[in-house]
């Protein structure tokens, strides 16, 4: 199996964890507004929730 694209990877994620398995992932932080970074986050024994409806996220 090779590399996947994000879109590939949270489609796994959710999968996982809808059978009630943890993930893990990291990123790279960034603050728009301070334009920096903290560096890398981690994020370790994961579960990704449903999406919530788009409603509820209106600007």
């Amino acid at each position: 199996m090779g590399p996947l694209t994000v879109y590939e990877a949270i489609s796994a994620m959710r999968k996982l964890s809808a059978r009630g398995q943890e993930v893990s992932f990291s990123f790279m932080s960034y603050s728009e507004s301070k334009q920096q970074t903290e560096g890398i986050v981690e994020v370790r024994r994961a579960r990704l929730r449903p999406r919530s409806q788009h409603t509820v996220f209106l600007n």
